[in-house]
């Protein structure tokens, strides 16, 4: 037991003596025992106030893996967040959005849109992870369609689609290059509405713009392809809440008596969209330096 005990103290001596050389940028230990030129460091003070907190708290994270205690943050009720700090990305994103137009009367158009967009946010290191706030802007091509019947002709469609919403992500590592995420977030999102019928008896015209709450769900996985950029593949679930136009209905009597209603069009639009995104750590960075 004692001799335990002497072993035990004897490696959580030599990884502290470590761990204070590393921090003082020395190139070999108090022990005699050099480091090869793979781990040489570069002296802390080197470093900016930033990156000396984030050198830091890497060389005390490798000094614990190699003592043998391997404890996780976790288990030392320490979030990563203490150790590395926050930081800011950019987001460009692209995709395909297969929306649906739900219209009062019971017309559902179906449409194949491009959507694009970025995103501003910051990112909070966390246990085998990362939690992600941002703010999110993104367009969609129009959901168009004409119907024709007889002599009666329509136009129907939800042009201008926008969105702008506050997204929250959770991530979690699956590996070194690799973590899954899953999260949402909530907005504005609006349309031009548009629904024009024309026929023998009179025309119907809508032709007014929706704002309304906005709402989205999603999932993906990140490649992470060095320390400044990651890859996005992502799923989401995206929709602006129904909401109501006004519209004229000009009805042709006999003779030239005309006939004019005003009356309520509504629409709701959804979409499940993959998206491509590529993210940007600190873009701004090395432009700060040279100013």
């Amino acid at each position: 037991m004692k001799k335990h005990c002497r072993l035990r103290a004897l490696s959580l001596l030599t990884a502290s003596i470590t761990l204070l050389s590393m921090l003082n940028g020395l190139t070999t230990d108090t022990v005699g025992q050099e480091i090869s030129n793979a781990q040489i460091r570069t002296p802390t003070s080197q470093f900016s106030s930033t990156e000396r907190e984030t050198e830091i708290a890497r060389r005390i994270n490798n000094v614990i893996s190699a003592s043998g205690d391997s404890v996780g943050c976790e288990t030392q009720g320490t979030l990563d967040s203490d150790l590395m700090p926050p930081r800011n990305y950019l987001t460009g994103m692209i995709g395909a959005s297969f929306a649906n137009l739900d219209i009062t009367d019971g017309e559902l158009l179906d449409d194949k849109l491009f959507t694009a967009g970025v995103a501003l946010g910051r990112r909070y290191d966390r246990c085998r992870g990362a939690l992600r706030i941002e703010i999110e802007g993104r367009a969609r091509e129009n959901i168009h369609e004409n119907l024709a019947s007889g002599i009666v002709t329509a136009d129907l469609a939800a042009r201008g689609v926008w969105s702008s919403t506050v997204n929250l992500w959770r991530e979690r590592e699956i590996s070194n290059s690799f973590s899954i995420y899953g999260g949402g977030g909530i907005g504005l999102g609006g349309f031009d509405n548009v629904y024009r019928v024309t026929g023998p008896l009179g025309n119907i015209r809508v032709d007014e713009t929706n704002t309304n709450f906005a709402w989205q769900i999603g999932t993906g996985l990140t490649y992470k392809v060095n320390r400044r950029m990651s890859l996005d593949l992502g799923y989401r679930f995206f929709s602006i809440v129904g909401d109501t136009a006004r519209g004229k209905f000009t009805q042709f009597g006999p003779g030239s008596s005309i006939q004019i209603v005003d009356f309520d069009y509504g629409s709701q639009l959804s979409t499940s969209e993959l998206l491509l995104s590529f993210r940007f750590d600190e873009p701004f960075k090395n432009r700060r330096r040279r100013d």
